[in-house]
C-alpha cells in the first residue's frame, strides 16, 4: 500500500510538471491584444499598491508568467522589452531575484537597442550585489555596464557600487568609514 502511495504521488507530479504551469498554459492561445491588456491591467494593478505596505503577490506573479510568455510569443514586438523591463522589477519586488536578473538579461541581449538597456544591466549587478551578495558576479555587471555606458546618468552610482564590491567590505562598513570620515574633517 504504501508503495502505491508513493508511485500515485510520483505518477501525478511528473504530470504536473511535464504540463507546466497551469497559469501560463491558460494564456497560451491568448491573442496578442487580450494578452497585451492583461499585462497593462496588471501593471495599474501593482502601481497603485505602491502606497501599501503588502503587494498582492498572486498580480506579481501573474504579471510575471504573462511577460515572460508574451515575450516568447511576440519577441519582435515593442512592448516586448517594456513588458521584461518592468516584469523584472516586479520579480525583484517580490523576492524573485534570479528570475529578475533573467528577465533583464532578456532586455540586454535580446533587446540591445531597448532605452532601457543601460538600467536592466546596471539592476543585475545591484540585484547580485545587494539580494544575492554575489560578489562576482555584481562585478562583471558593474564592470560591463560602465564599459559599455561610461556616460550614463547613472554610471557614478555604478562606480561607486564597484568600488564597494571590489574592496571586499560590507556597505554598514563602508558607510561607517565614510561618517568616520567625515567627522574626522569636520
Amino acid at each position: 500500500m504504501k508503495t502505491l502511495n508513493i508511485l500515485t504521488f510520483a505518477l501525478a507530479a511528473l504530470i504536473f510538471t511535464a504540463c507546466g504551469d497551469p497559469s501560463r498554459m491558460a494564456d497560451e492561445d491568448k491573442p496578442k491584444d487580450r494578452l497585451a491588456e492583461e499585462i497593462l491591467a496588471l501593471e495599474g494593478t501593482l502601481k497603485k499598491q505602491m502606497d501599501n505596505p503588502t503587494i498582492d503577490t498572486a498580480s506579481a506573479v501573474s504579471l510575471i508568467i504573462k511577460s515572460d510568455l508574451f515575450a516568447d510569443r511576440f519577441q519582435q514586438d515593442s512592448l516586448t522589452p517594456h513588458f521584461l523591463f518592468k516584469s523584472g522589477a516586479v520579480a525583484r519586488g517580490i523576492g524573485q531575484y534570479e528570475k529578475a536578473i533573467d528577465l533583464w538579461d532578456r532586455v540586454v541581449t535580446v533587446y540591445p537597442d531597448f532605452e532601457k538597456v543601460p538600467e536592466s544591466l546596471f539592476f543585475q549587478g545591484f540585484t547580485y550585489d545587494n539580494d544575492l551578495e554575489n560578489m562576482p558576479k555584481a562585478e562583471e555587471k558593474y564592470e560591463a555596464f560602465l564599459q559599455q555606458f561610461p556616460k550614463h546618468p547613472i554610471a557614478k552610482d555604478a562606480k561607486m557600487l564597484l568600488a564597494v564590491v571590489q574592496s571586499g567590505k560590507s556597505a554598514n562598513e563602508v558607510v561607517k568609514e565614510f561618517q568616520q570620515n567625515n567627522q574626522a574633517t569636520e
